[in-house]
């Protein structure tokens, strides 16, 4: 219930403009990798994610608000992959930015749907309302990137679905 309800502010903070609010300090992404997994593993444990980190992965980010974006991504993964395969979270430091991804195997994500995907619809909320969440965690976890400047992602096709999370290491003003 808690998260339904910060779902909420957090989403009608982005729809009147505001954006998500984040707090930057210094980080390092393997560690909120490392603990977002953790976590997923103790509530889900039938899945399998794997984590493959490599490079420089500090930087001056919200850790709090990465981790919820990361969250999101994980759970998708989990309920919308298959159960038979594993989920690869990348940690990628690059010279000017981190690279995240989270991939699946399981359903190809259909062209039109994938387009759409980060964004909400009254129709997607009123579909989702009468389940455990309300459907915003990719809008949100969007949200949340742009708010850090960077991008998101997603390809899905042969079985594989991969979001993409690119971090500038700087912010751009």
């Amino acid at each position: 219930m808690n998260q339904m309800v910060g779902d909420l502010l957090d989403f009608a903070r982005a729809q009147f403009g505001q954006g998500i609010p984040i707090s930057r300090g210094k980080m390092d992404a393997r560690k909120v990798v490392d603990e977002v997994v953790a976590e997923v593993a103790a509530s889900h444990p039938k899945a399998r994610v794997h984590v493959d980190a490599s490079g420089q992965l500090h930087g001056n980010w919200d850790s709090t608000r990465l981790a919820q974006a990361l969250t999101n991504l994980i759970l998708n993964a989990v309920q919308h992959g298959s159960s038979e395969a594993p989920i690869n979270v990348a940690a990628r430091g690059l010279p000017n930015e981190v690279v995240l991804s989270v991939e699946n195997q399981g359903p190809v994500i259909p062209a039109e749907k994938l387009e759409r995907i980060f964004g909400v619809t009254g129709q997607d909320l009123t579909d989702r309302a009468a389940g455990d969440h309300l459907g915003l965690g990719l809008y949100i976890t969007s949200e949340i990137i742009k708010a850090h400047g960077g991008t998101i992602d997603a390809n899905s096709s042969d079985a594989h679905t991969v979001f993409t999370v690119h971090l500038p290491r700087q912010q751009h003003h």
